[in-house]
C-alpha cells in the first residue's frame, strides 16, 4: 500500500480563498463547539457534523481542505470513514487529522490514510500549529499531543486567550 501523501495548498481547496475550509466530525457537541470557536478565531471556515454519514455528504459538497475526524463515532467509525475519504475522488483528497483519546497505533492511522493524529485532550494552539505544519510538510504521519490530563487545562487557558484576543479585535473595529 502506498504511503499517504500530505495534501498541500490548504487554502486553495475552496476556490483560492485565504480562509481554509475545515470539516469537524465528532459526536461530542461540546468539543465541536470548542473546535469551531478555536478555528473561526484563526480565520478558518468551519462546518461541523456528528457522524461519518453526515460527514460524507458535507465532504462531497463542501470539499474541505482539512477534516478533523474523531476515531470513535457512532455508526461508521472514524478509521473507516478516513479510508473512504482517501479512496473516493469526489471528496477532493482532504488532509485528515484523527482525533482520539484511545491508544491508536501510527501504522493503523497511516493505513487508513490519515495525515496526523491528535491525542485528546489537546491545546487549541497545538491544533492550529498542527494544521499549519501539515500545510508545509510532505511526509510521515504527524502525531500530536501526549496523553496528559493537564492538556485540558491548557486547552481552556489557550481558548480563553483566543476569545479575549477576538474581543479586543472587535472593540478596535467598533471604534
Amino acid at each position: 500500500m502506498d504511503t499517504p501523501q500530505l495534501h498541500h495548498g490548504l487554502g486553495e481547496a475552496n476556490g483560492g480563498s485565504s480562509r481554509r475550509r475545515i470539516l469537524v466530525v465528532d459526536d461530542d457537541p461540546t468539543l465541536r463547539l470548542l473546535l469551531r470557536t478555536t478555528l473561526v478565531a484563526d480565520e478558518f471556515e468551519v462546518e461541523e457534523v456528528a457522524s461519518a454519514e453526515q460527514a460524507a455528504d458535507a465532504a462531497r459538497f463542501r470539499r474541505p481542505s482539512v477534516v478533523l475526524l474523531d476515531v470513535t463515532l457512532p455508526g461508521m467509525d472514524g478509521l473507516a470513514f478516513c479510508r473512504r475519504l482517501t479512496e473516493i475522488p469526489s471528496y477532493g483528497n482532504p488532509t485528515v487529522i484523527l482525533l482520539t483519546g484511545a491508544n491508536l497505533h501510527d501504522a493503523e492511522a497511516r493505513a487508513a490514510g490519515a495525515h496526523a493524529i491528535l491525542r485528546k485532550p489537546f491545546s487549541p494552539l497545538e491544533l492550529i500549529t498542527l494544521i499549519d505544519e501539515l500545510d508545509e510538510t510532505t511526509s510521515d504521519l504527524v502525531v500530536g499531543a501526549t496523553q496528559d490530563a493537564e492538556q485540558l487545562l491548557v486547552y481552556a487557558r489557550d481558548l480563553g486567550r483566543l476569545v479575549e484576543a477576538e474581543r479586543k479585535q472587535r472593540r478596535l473595529l467598533q471604534h
